[in-house]
């Protein structure tokens, strides 16, 4: 009867919008929890030539120095962040990797962010790099971050330009800015001192550039630890 029926079609009715309402949620919880996307650089041939392996490194080693966020844990804790952790090296590589052409290869170095599903064109400066790492990862990399990969950056093209001494003033100055991070900027100290040990190389004092050298493994040994 209509009457016996009513409860079989009540529950088959609460199923399905329960079935409906799981599937939303599905689609929706990463957007409200907040959960990170990926980033991609274009190293093909023409992004390769105006720097995207510089980007590639650049993106990297300023999210290295964001502090542990929900999203390198187990359980997403909205909210939650652990200031004295840092996110290893392979957090990144799997975060921000390579990958083929994004189009406009004359705009480059180009980008592709998951999270707004965008292409981000000439991508070489750390403000920039700040900025996308914050739309698309949903990192914050500190002022100090930023300011020591800029002078990492003209500290590199006075490298390439053969003036060593501005170089190692620049690369100085970077380590000074990058200290305060701590345990944080681990992987940026690492890089930085072992261009600055290049740079000795360059001037032909081993001695300095061992120094250097020994101190780089230390701080990679620290944060991978």
């Amino acid at each position: 009867s209509l009457h016996d029926a009513l409860p079989i079609w009540s529950a088959r009715f609460a199923r399905r919008v329960l079935l409906v309402v799981a599937i939303f949620l599905k689609h929706t919880t990463a957007l409200s929890l907040g959960e990170p996307g990926s980033i991609s650089v274009c190293t093909n041939r023409a992004c390769r030539k105006a720097g995207s392996h510089d980007t590639l490194r650049l993106l990297r080693s300023l999210a290295s120095t964001a502090a542990r966020c929900n999203m390198f844990d187990d359980e997403l804790s909205v909210g939650h962040t652990e200031p004295d952790a840092c996110a290893t090296e392979s957090d990144m590589t799997s975060l921000i990797s390579s990958c083929g052409c994004l189009g406009n290869c004359g705009m480059g170095p180009n980008v592709h962010g998951t999270k707004t599903d965008e292409v981000f064109r000439d991508v070489y400066k750390p403000k920039s790099a700040r900025a996308l790492l914050e739309a698309e990862l949903g990192l914050e990399v500190s002022d100090d971050a930023v300011k020591a990969s800029v002078h990492r950056l003209y500290a590199e093209r006075a490298m390439r330009a053969g003036n060593l001494d501005e170089a190692m003033a620049l690369l100085t100055t970077a380590l000074n800015t990058c200290g305060p991070l701590r345990l944080q900027g681990a992987v940026l100290l690492a890089q930085l001192l072992n261009l600055r040990a290049d740079v000795y190389e360059l001037k032909r004092d081993p001695a300095s550039a061992n120094r250097s050298e020994e101190r780089r493994v230390g701080k990679e040994c620290r944060s991978r630890w």
